[in-house]
């Protein structure tokens, strides 16, 4: 013990706690390459697992581009459907109906060929309680202008 710098004698368990620092301490010299592989290993799982997340997230945001893509894609198909539908509709309707159609949708412009057509049309209707082919025709063609603004 004197050699480690102690100048007075040491009581028993301070012996013990001493030879227990030294062991420790060639422990820790002999398992410092250990240590190191251990340290290596952590960083390199560490590292796997950021590009997992990475690739994950690129995949997730990939799908997402795809998903975003599809909507769009079955949103112009769903707004061509109830536009086809509508449009059905409009050739299914009878004069009243057209006509009424017509008068509810006083928003036309009177300065718009479809507004001043529109209004002749309803006027004609009115006169007559009947479309004729033409006239059915030029209503289902000024519904169609006005709900495409719509």
């Amino acid at each position: 013990m004197q050699a480690l710098g102690f100048t007075h004698p040491l009581s028993k368990g301070q012996r013990i706690a001493v030879r227990r620092q030294i062991a420790r301490h060639h422990a820790e010299l002999s398992d410092r390459p250990f240590i190191e592989q251990r340290r290596r290993k952590g960083q390199e799982r560490a590292e796997q697992r950021m590009e997992a997340q990475l690739g994950a997230q690129r995949a997730r945001s990939e799908d997402n581009r795809q998903k975003s893509a599809r909507e769009k894609v079955f949103g112009l198909a769903a707004k061509q459907r109830e536009w086809e539908a509508k449009e059905r509709a409009l050739k299914r309707a009878s004069d009243y109906e057209l006509a009424d159609m017509l008068v509810q949708t006083q928003s036309f412009d009177p300065n718009t060929q479809a507004g001043r057509a529109a209004r002749k049309l309803v006027g004609d209707y009115y006169e007559s309680s009947y479309f004729s082919d033409n006239q059915r025709e030029l209503a289902i063609e000024c519904l169609k202008a006005h709900f495409m603004k719509t």
